[in-house]
């Protein structure tokens, strides 16, 4: 009555669940839907088979295949393709949809056949056959196809893929589900794959990843592969730390010459601002402002920018533990005053250490300020040094030398270790990645084995149908049947076969020249190698047991050059059809007209007697003839007799009357003639003429007396 009914009912029935899934599952497609998009596909096909290994398959993924037509389009196509380039690589489609209802009539390769209106006629004459108002594949088309499910958000997706097609499926998704289903496309073609969306698809977020080979047909190819199944689960964030050093420019590009205003900005910089320092999050220096050449030195060896080692050694500790402030906590940061010697002097310096960034999201950069406190102040006299002391203060300085020596080769050998340790987690992360990656090829692998193992297990099934077909048939039919191979093996027999060769279940896979079979056929062994080789079949009437006949047939089927060739020897008993010729010869010969009638009257059998009385007696053999109703001819009758034989007639076919008999006149031209009519029953237990009757007519004109007037008539 209401949305909120239905929704309540939704909630509570499972049944109805599954019919709103598949009502909103829209399986539209058909038969090389929107043309012009597959001819500007087959143009990249033709480079992709010109390109193809012959000893490599050419993999081609329809997703989202609904009932199949996509699939068997893409199977077609790809065969036109490797007829026009004269190369023929191996070729697998593999097709998913979500729903096992559409995939079994995908499977099944039967349609409507209105579908075949978007069908060329030469492709529907080559790949399917019309009958009974349906559009079948033929057989050599549906093995190129396997179809299977799939969840295209869940499952994993397939590999090594030269051609992937999901068309008019994506915008059934929402955003985030759609570039989740992109990526996983993208992780399962291979580089310079072929991707074909639908018309109202596009790339989305992936659009730096394909080269655009036809926008307005949605063809792609791939020129950034996924490298690991890692990226697939990881939704390809990129990474949201990151340093990149600008330059200022004009806004046409071209570095302009300093101005007076720049000039004196530096003369400014150079003689009243502090020193001033850009120093990275990795205390690599970036720029320099002021009086460089006051503090800063360049040490001995390999080049390296890190602040702490430019500065004199009293203040690098000093920055250096500034730094480490301002880049933990991001807030200013000003150590206490030290006392250094520059020349002759003794000057007070303070550092101060200030956070920088242009964005929030990335790591700041720090401007490290060296403030003199006083300048130019001379070293006051003092006493000179005695030589103990002069010793005891070398010898500190020899100490404190030696500690720092020792503390940076501590500090180097742990940074060895740890740029060990990262290269070491390094690798194994890598490793993990490459394993994940294994581990999605071997699911992908496991899915298309799952899916040839189905389609195999369906052939089987097939096959066993079509075995006890056969078995239900040879067996039914009641005759005797043998079938062998090229050796002349025993393959199969039926029960009435085994009686002919006597036969065992146990003599399957002996040869049937050790039998001695109960027919008369001397050329059986000559037949049966003449049919394996491909010649006529053979046809014998041969003798049986007994009196008995057979009508023997040898015919050969299969493919010799594939080693499969057979034979099949049939005897057919046809004692029953000897003795019916000879039962009609016999009738034949009486000089009586016979005929046999069923319970209907209708006339099913007569001898030559009554045919030749019917045409010599100017009458016509089709109005008294086999498959014309008496009881009808006599009701046509105007002999005045005619009712009362027809009555007496009834009556012995109803079971009324035992017999009839009637003597009556058939004068002809210029002469008198009496007949005798004598209708009996058949035996109740005649098989297929229950109430039936045979009629015979004979003449008895010499047995009258010629005095004596002729009757009118007698009746029994």
């Amino acid at each position: 009555a209401s949305v909120s009914d239905y929704a309540a009912m939704v909630t509570g029935s499972l049944d109805e669940q599954e019919l709103l899934r598949r009502e909103l599952l829209i399986p539209v497609t058909g038969f090389f839907r929107d043309p012009m998009s597959w001819e500007a596909l087959k143009a990249q096909l033709r480079v992709l088979i010109r390109q193809q290994p012959p000893q490599q398959a050419l993999r081609i993924w329809c997703a989202g295949c609904a009932t199949g037509e996509e699939a068997y389009s893409m199977a077609i196509l790809a065969l036109e393709v490797c007829q026009e380039v004269q190369n023929w690589p191996g070729l697998k489609v593999f097709a998913t949809d979500i729903d096992s209802r559409f995939l079994g009539v995908a499977g099944g390769g039967s349609y409507p056949v209105g579908a075949s209106d978007s069908i060329d006629p030469v492709r529907l004459a080559r790949h399917f056959t019309l009958g009974n108002e349906r559009l079948s594949v033929k057989p050599e088309l549906r093995q190129l196809v396997l179809f299977a499910r799939h969840n295209l958000l869940d499952d994993a997706p397939f590999t090594k893929m030269d051609l992937v097609s999901c068309r008019n499926t994506l915008i059934y998704f929402q955003a985030e589900a759609q570039e989740r289903v992109m990526r996983r496309l993208q992780y399962a073609l291979n580089p310079g794959g072929i991707l074909f969306l639908g018309g109202s698809e596009s790339l989305g977020a992936l659009q730096g990843d394909f080269q655009v080979i036809d926008q307005a047909s949605k063809v792609y190819r791939l020129v950034r592969p996924v490298i690991t199944a890692l990226a697939v689960r990881d939704g390809f964030h990129p990474t949201r730390t990151a340093f990149r050093a600008r330059h200022a420019v004009d806004p046409q590009g071209a570095s302009q010459p300093p101005s007076l205003v720049d000039e004196g900005t530096r003369e400014l910089l150079t003689r009243y601002v502090p020193l001033t320092l850009l120093v990275s999050p990795s205390r690599q220096l970036l720029h320099a402002w002021g009086p460089t050449e006051r503090f800063l030195r360049v040490p001995e060896g390999q080049a390296n920018l890190d602040v702490t080692r430019l500065l004199p050694d009293r203040l690098s500790g000093i920055a250096g533990h500034a730094l480490s402030v301002v880049i933990r906590q991001r807030i200013t940061h000003e150590a206490p005053p030290v006392q250094i010697e520059r020349g002759n002097a003794v000057i007070t310096v303070r550092v101060v250490a200030r956070p920088i960034a242009h964005d929030d999201k990335v790591e700041p950069c720090v401007l490290l300020s060296l403030e003199e406190l006083n300048t130019g102040v001379n070293t006051p006299a003092v006493r000179p040094a005695n030589d103990e002391e002069l010793n005891r203060l070398a010898e500190l300085e020899r100490e404190l030398a030696e500690s720092r020596a020792s503390l940076q080769s501590h500090i180097e050998e742990m940074e060895a270790t740890n740029e060990e340790l990262q290269a070491t987690n390094e690798e194994l992360m890598s490793s993990n990645e490459e394993l994940q990656s294994t581990n999605e090829e071997l699911q992908s692998v496991n899915e298309e084995l799952f899916t040839v193992n189905a389609e195999y297990n369906a052939k089987l099934e097939q096959v066993n149908t079509l075995h006890a077909d056969l078995e239900g048939m040879s067996t039914s039919t009641g005759i005797a049947t043998v079938f062998v191979d090229e050796s002349l093996t025993l393959l199969r027999f039926t029960p009435e076969a085994a009686l002919l060769f006597r036969l065992r279940p146990s003599d399957i896979g002996r040869s049937l020249a050790d039998f001695n079979p109960q027919l008369e056929y001397p050329q059986l062994l000559d037949d049966l190698r003449t049919a394996l080789d491909g010649l006529r079949p053979a046809e014998r009437d041969v003798a049986g047991p007994g009196t008995s006949r057979y009508l023997a047939r040898v015919v050969g089927y299969g493919d010799k050059a594939l080693g499969t060739r057979r034979a099949v020897l049939s005897a057919i008993d046809i004692s029953g059809l000897r003795d019916a010729n000879r039962l009609q010869l016999l009738i034949d010969s009486l000089p009586e007209h016979m005929a046999l009638i069923d319970g209907q009257g209708t006339i099913v059998q007569v001898n030559k007697a009554w045919a030749d009385f019917a045409c010599s007696n100017g009458g016509d053999l089709a109005q008294v003839g086999v498959g014309t109703n008496y009881i009808a001819a006599m009701a046509r009758s105007d002999s005045p007799d005619a009712a009362e034989v027809l009555r007496g007639l009834q009556r012995v076919l109803t079971g009324a009357q035992d017999s009839l008999r009637v003597t009556y006149p058939c004068h002809g031209p210029g002469q008198s003639r009496w007949f005798v009519m004598h209708v009996s029953p058949l035996a109740a237990s005649t098989p297929g003429f229950a109430n039936g009757a045979v009629i015979t007519h004979l003449e008895i004109t010499p047995w009258w007396d010629h005095g004596a007037p002729a009757p009118e008539g007698a009746h029994e």
